[in-house]
């Protein structure tokens, strides 16, 4: 993830169980790496996130289940430890087992985290001073089974959930966000070998899905795309005026 002034990159490194800061240069995007962050509770770090305005970065534990929370200073980029929310806390935190994809709505209050384990997409609040509180979880065996990645659209309007597990070949759930509350709405699903129109006067099946693993939306909002392990491909969707996806094809490693 970038920092919102181009000045700093952070990325997980899940064999080191390390969070580690870059040096980022604005003209060139040239790279220098200059601290790593370890912790013995963060093991195997994988989705990271940036709050909008640049205070905090959050990084998901998908082997301690747990969500960490560093506040970062803008001038020289470091980070400090803030808090740890970890799956069963208190009683009430639940769903948080092997997270994987972090996300932040575009107003910064409220923050998605996609867990393979858990089927479920744990929401917590945040206000303008950063503090963050658990809010509920989403959690559906179907739709959500083994979620990935998680976007959310740049209007705040959708939020988008990759998944894919062994029982599954690989789906992209779309859900209407409530910009107030942070709930979430299933509208649609697409997934791997779903029939595609009316099959007049020949059928099409969604093909190049399997193994759903990240997601992106552009900046315009106009397209999402998925990056897909089993299909080894990366998946083109257009995106309707209520956020829900038409198939738009997908490039294939190997093909032309």
């Amino acid at each position: 993830v970038v920092s919102p002034d181009g000045r700093h990159a952070y990325a997980t490194s899940f064999l080191s169980g390390q969070v580690v800061l870059y040096l980022r240069n604005p003209a060139t995007g040239a790279l220098t790496q200059a601290l790593s962050y370890s912790h013995a509770e963060l093991d195997e770090p994988r989705g990271i996130a940036m709050s909008p305005d640049g205070t905090q970065v959050y990084v998901a534990g998908g082997v301690s289940d747990n969500l960490f929370v560093f506040d970062r200073n803008s001038s020289s980029g470091w980070l400090s430890l803030a808090d740890i929310w970890t799956n069963g806390e208190g009683g009430f935190v639940t769903g948080l087992d092997g997270p994987e994809g972090i996300t932040v709505s575009p107003d910064g209050r409220f923050i998605y985290v996609a867990t393979t384990a858990g089927d479920s997409v744990v929401i917590f609040y945040r206000d303008s001073d950063g503090f963050m509180g658990y809010e509920d979880t989403l959690t559906d065996a179907t739709n959500l089974d083994g979620a990935q990645k998680v976007a959310v659209s740049p209007d705040g309007a959708n939020l988008y959930v990759t998944s894919f597990s062994s029982s599954s070949n690989g789906r992209i759930a779309t859900y209407q966000r409530d910009a107030q509350t942070g709930a979430l709405t299933l509208l649609q699903v697409r997934f791997e070998g779903q029939l595609i129109g009316s099959c007049s006067p020949f059928c099409f099946f969604l093909d190049g899905l399997a193994g759903a693993l990240d997601v992106v939306v552009s900046q315009d909002g106009r397209y999402v795309y998925t990056a897909n392990l089993h299909d080894s491909t990366v998946a083109r969707f257009t995106r309707n005026s209520d956020g829900t996806l038409n198939w738009g094809g997908a490039l294939r490693d190997g093909v032309n």
